[in-house]
C-alpha cells in the first residue's frame, strides 16, 4: 500500500476545517487515493469495508459516519482519527511528537 515515508509526508499535508469535519475527512481521504499507487479498491480492502461504502463517503451526500469507519480508514492510511477528520483535538506540538 503506502510506504512509511509517504505516509509521513501526506500526514503533514492533512487539512482541518472546524466548520465541516466531513469536508476535511473527504479531502484528507482524497489525498491518499489521488496517488497513482492507491486505488479505491485497495483502500477499501485495507480498511475492511466495501468499495461502495468508501465511495459514499467520498462522492456521496454523507453528512456523518460511524466512528468505526473512521478508525478503520485511519488505520488503513496510518494516521490518527484526529488527523483524518481534521478536527485538531491534538495540539500541534503533540501531533509532531506523535509523528516522530
Amino acid at each position: 500500500m503506502i510506504d512509511e515515508r509517504t505516509k509521513r509526508e501526506l500526514s503533514a499535508k492533512l487539512v482541518s476545517n472546524p466548520d465541516d469535519y466531513m469536508k476535511s475527512f473527504r479531502k484528507n481521504l482524497f489525498m491518499y487515493i489521488d496517488r497513482k499507487d492507491v486505488t479505491l479498491t485497495e483502500l477499501a480492502e485495507e480498511a475492511d469495508m466495501s468499495v461502495s461504502t468508501l465511495r459514499s463517503f467520498l462522492y456521496g451526500d454523507s453528512s456523518d459516519c460511524y466512528v468505526s469507519t473512521v478508525v478503520k480508514l485511519a488505520k488503513a492510511v496510518g494516521v490518527s482519527c484526529d488527523e483524518l477528520l481534521g478536527c485538531a483535538t491534538i495540539s500541534h506540538d503533540t501531533r509532531e511528537s506523535i509523528q516522530l
